[in-house]
């Protein structure tokens, strides 16, 4: 099962066009386990942005999703491998 981070799925939302793109991503959604966060995910987000944001301006936004993979053992897959690829900690794909 594919996990998805409750970030992601917030960002997800807030892209959607209408009322027809919103029933999709509800359907497409049900076959993820969404990962809340918690407070050693953002502990490690903000010791993420403090690592990364001044030398790679990574967003704490960001920073969360990376550090629930983090938390997970998860390969972090992302279209915008750019916000992730200088964190060392991680394992990014391009999906």
């Amino acid at each position: 099962m594919l996990t998805i981070s409750v970030v992601t799925v917030g960002e997800v939302y807030q892209g959607v066009l209408n009322n027809k793109e919103l029933q999709r991503i509800r359907e497409v959604l049900k076959s993820f386990k969404v990962i809340n966060i918690i407070e050693s995910i953002s502990k490690n987000a903000v010791k993420l942005v403090e690592n990364y944001h001044l030398t790679s301006g990574l967003y704490f936004l960001d920073a969360l999703i990376a550090a629930t993979a983090l938390e997970n053992n998860l390969t972090l897959l992302t279209s915008n491998t750019k916000h992730f690829l200088k964190i060392k900690e991680i394992r990014v794909e391009k999906w």
